[in-house]
């Protein structure tokens, strides 16, 4: 584990040097469980997301919105006088589920339970995998673990691409069309995207591409979603912290028509705040920027020391989010840690696709990377779909907060380490109440 000076240094090399790939292949177990990617296709599916998802972030808006505030109401509940109590983790879970898939695959596939559920089961045992065989399991123990969980994988990824493949053949054929016709292509998912950033791949291997893009996005915005909640009804209620943000909520969103404006997302400074600082206090993984070295001759770090090839190096994502060097009271929830000052925000601040990769100039933002907030990872191989995770957590936190009450807890449950993940548990449950004349 490197220190934080040389971050910088250790995300300069090109990946023919150091490998976050090679590290993904072992660490993940992804050579045992999944259809192997392409180079050309992981950087189609890398583009696609940065320049077609985070440009339309405004049109895709209303459906994401519209899918959560469904899944809530459906699993939350309407009733105003009696608490109901609810799975944080599952019902957050079937609402980020059905929102993400309205920008993956859109309509009406986002909408067909019975993929859905395909696709959650995918994920859930891909998980698994990938902790037992990947970071459980001895090496050489590893081949023969991989056959055998990749078998729940195989068939939950049969039951998907009974529904996948027909939706992207038939947008392949609509795309085909359009060329010929010489009329506009209507992108409005990431199935669309791809496939014309990955012209020679086939039906198969984009449903692949997009299957690998849900076990990422899904989990970590659900395990973000979870933690933050968790954070936020376990702090002291003398902070109003729940009021504070229902109240920003509120004055943002003042009619039906704002929660469709790109705009109003930005006006929402504390919401934005909280929910990095969450991912701050729980980061998805212990340890990030890791790479393995590639070179023949190995690799010597700025201090001296010289890594063989196949070593791995990376940073402590949780002891950099907590180092009181950076952040004051480092281990304390304050959820208002990094809102934006009044002096250097403005409504309608810059694009995030006019933004340097590593975020805006000013004050942090929710789904800025910088080498002391390593959550959404660090330099080129950041998460590239960020600025949707971002989007979509501060349209549900808003909703919830303006439509709902949420019993406060005496102490937060402990999250739970397995190998390197920091996962929420699952079981814990809360009461809910709608709120008397919520818009």
């Amino acid at each position: 584990m490197l220190p934080k000076q040389q971050i910088r240094w250790l995300a300069s090399f090109p990946d023919s040097v150091l490998s976050p790939r090679a590290v993904h292949d072992v660490k993940f177990a992804t050579k045992y469980l999944v259809a192997p990617i392409t180079h050309a296709q992981e950087t189609a599916v890398t583009f696609s997301l940065r320049q077609g998802l985070t440009r339309n972030l405004g049109r895709a808006q209303l459906p994401v919105f519209d899918a959560l505030r469904s899944s809530i109401d459906q699993s939350w509940g309407y009733d105003e006088t009696t608490w109901n109590e609810v799975s944080l983790f599952e019902t957050l879970q079937h609402s980020v589920h059905r929102a993400v898939n309205c920008i993956l695959v859109g309509s009406p596939l986002c909408h067909e339970e019975k993929y859905l559920d395909g696709l959650s089961s995918f994920a859930s045992w891909v998980g698994i995998g990938s902790l037992v065989v990947g970071q459980f399991t001895p090496w050489f123990l590893a081949p023969v673990f991989g056959k055998l969980i990749r078998v729940p994988v195989s068939i939950y990824r049969r039951r998907s691409m009974q529904y996948l493949q027909p939706a992207i053949e038939d947008r392949m054929r609509y795309i085909e069309r359009s060329e010929k016709d010489k009329s506009s292509i209507e992108a409005g998912d990431l199935i669309t995207w791809i496939i014309l950033n990955s012209r020679k791949s086939t039906a198969v291997e984009i449903g692949d591409m997009i299957l690998g893009l849900s076990l990422g996005s899904i989990h970590t915005t659900i395990l973000a979603a979870t933690n933050f909640f968790l954070d936020l009804v376990s702090s002291p209620p003398e902070a109003s912290y729940y009021e504070s943000l229902r109240t920003e909520a509120a004055s943002t969103f003042k009619t039906q028509e704002d929660w469709g404006k790109l705009a109003s997302l930005f006006k929402l400074s504390l919401t934005d705040s909280a929910v990095r600082e969450t991912l701050r206090i729980s980061p998805p993984v212990g340890r990030g920027v890791m790479r393995q070295v590639m070179h023949r001759d190995g690799l010597t770090l700025p201090g001296g020391q010289h890594l063989p090839k196949d070593a791995w190096v990376g940073v402590s994502v949780h002891g950099i989010n907590h180092d009181d060097r950076f952040y004051p009271d480092p281990d304390q929830f304050k959820p208002f840690r990094f809102a934006r000052s009044e002096a250097k925000s403005s409504d309608e601040p810059s694009s995030p696709t006019t933004q340097d990769v590593e975020g805006p100039p000013n004050d942090a933002y929710l789904a800025t990377a910088e080498d002391k907030f390593m959550s959404f990872g660090y330099g080129r191989h950041s998460c590239p779909g960020r600025w949707f995770a971002a989007h979509l957590l501060k349209l549900l936190v808003a909703y919830i907060t303006l439509n709902y009450e949420i019993q406060p807890v005496a102490k937060r449950p402990e999250n739970i380490i397995l190998g390197d993940s920091i996962v929420p548990p699952r079981s814990f449950k809360i009461k809910v109440r709608r709120r008397r004349h919520a818009e």
